[in-house]
């Protein structure tokens, strides 16, 4: 299972949880190195002259020098 909690600055009651089954995003196609029974994550292919990658190369730019991500620290639980 893979799960996801968000919302985690505010009360615990209003965190939002989510999960997915690993299982649902693998496929049992055969794919080369692996043998034909075993459960592979599909792969996709990007185009890099597409929108979407040229517009992440943008924001890559500027990641390098801005830190966009914000990481409020550890929760701390009080008793």
């Amino acid at each position: 299972m893979a799960v996801s909690v968000k919302d985690v600055t505010n009360k615990p009651s209003a965190w939002r949880v989510g999960g997915v089954p690993i299982l649902s995003m693998m496929d049992s196609h055969p794919k080369s190195g692996y043998k034909r029974t075993d459960l592979v994550v599909p792969s996709q292919e990007v185009n890099m002259n597409d929108t979407p990658y040229q517009k992440f190369k943008a924001a890559e730019l500027r990641w390098r020098y801005i830190d966009h991500y914000s990481n409020p620290g550890p929760i701390q639980y009080k008793d």
